[in-house]
């Protein structure tokens, strides 16, 4: 997964409120992908986590509550990695 590109895209043109939103729906695709590749059905939804950053701010909340699903079907000690095969 791509990690300076998106950073990037949120430190340098945050004033331009497009990019951030583009970055915040393609990370919903990603953590989409992962449960995918995890065995999982896919749940978590893009475009709700945009509209929750942009309403609540619990946009990042959303994403970490999907993401902590993949750990929890695969039952791995904080710290260890998911072993993710497409």
């Amino acid at each position: 997964m791509p990690v300076a590109g998106p950073l990037l895209v949120l430190l340098f043109l945050s004033w331009t409120f497009i990019a951030p939103l583009i970055s915040y729906y393609n990370t919903g695709n990603r953590i989409r992908t992962a449960q995918n590749a995890a065995g999982l059905r896919p749940t978590c939804s893009a475009g709700l986590g945009c509209v929750l950053t942009l309403v609540f701010g619990l946009g990042v909340l959303y994403y970490q509550l999907e993401l902590n699903k993949i750990a929890d079907a695969h039952r791995v000690p904080p710290g260890s990695q998911v072993p993710l095969f497409t």
